[in-house]
């Protein structure tokens, strides 16, 4: 009876910390050899995806640690630009560059609507706080200065594994709070660091556990 009524108080404060209603869901089949993406772009407009203003970067926080593995951009913004393109992957508290690539038209050989770059992995651990970032090399003033294309955007945390927080006009304004029905120019591709036995979250949609 005492571990019923601690385990009604635990639950309570949780309820409370998180502003959640009080239901548990589990997390979709996601392991360590899953391969992940923080959006998918859909070119065919559909009534799910709404236009909305481009954003040359996003920043997030991440609640179970995760391996970077690629960066991504959308084929018709290194296109339009006609110049070299650089993906960034920051720490947002450090400034600190984590990794980086660079996309050029010369290399647009797939005809995907994305590009995507391999980068090393690197381990990005519970509580960091990191950023995207796009910058046309040469370009100081930070803004695309870009026709802006049709975007519709699914963005993907990966059940709360990550949330994010902020996007970016350019690189130097004051990032604004995050929109699900933004778009981005660019994306990361990640897979889980360690196993999620036991892991819990408290996203706004609901507390997830494993």
């Amino acid at each position: 009876m005492a571990l019923c009524i601690v385990y009604l108080i635990m639950l309570s404060a949780l309820y409370i910390e998180c502003n959640l209603i009080a239901f548990f869901f589990l997390l979709p089949d996601i392991n360590e050899s899953s391969e992940l993406c923080t959006g998918k772009y859909h070119s065919v407009k559909s009534s799910s995806f709404q236009k909305t203003e481009m954003y040359v970067g996003f920043t997030f926080l991440v609640h179970h640690p995760i391996v970077t593995h690629g960066l991504n951009i959308r084929r018709d913004f290194v296109t339009t630009s006609d110049s070299l393109v650089r993906v960034s992957l920051l720490n947002s508290v450090s400034r600190e560059k984590v990794v980086s690539a660079t996309f050029s038209n010369n290399e647009n050989i797939s005809g995907s609507d994305i590009l995507e770059k391999t980068v090393d992995p690197y381990v990005l651990p519970k509580g960091f706080e990191g950023q995207i970032i796009v910058e046309i090399k040469g370009n100081k003033s930070g803004q695309s200065n870009l026709k802006q294309p049709d975007c519709w955007l699914q963005w993907n945390n990966a059940s709360g594994l990550i949330t994010f927080l902020q996007l970016i006009r350019n690189v130097n304004e004051k990032p604004v709070p995050f929109q699900h029905t933004s778009c981005t120019y660019a994306s990361f591709t990640f897979t889980i660091h360690g196993n999620l036995l036991g892991y819990c979250i408290c996203p706004n949609i609901g507390l997830y556990c494993m």
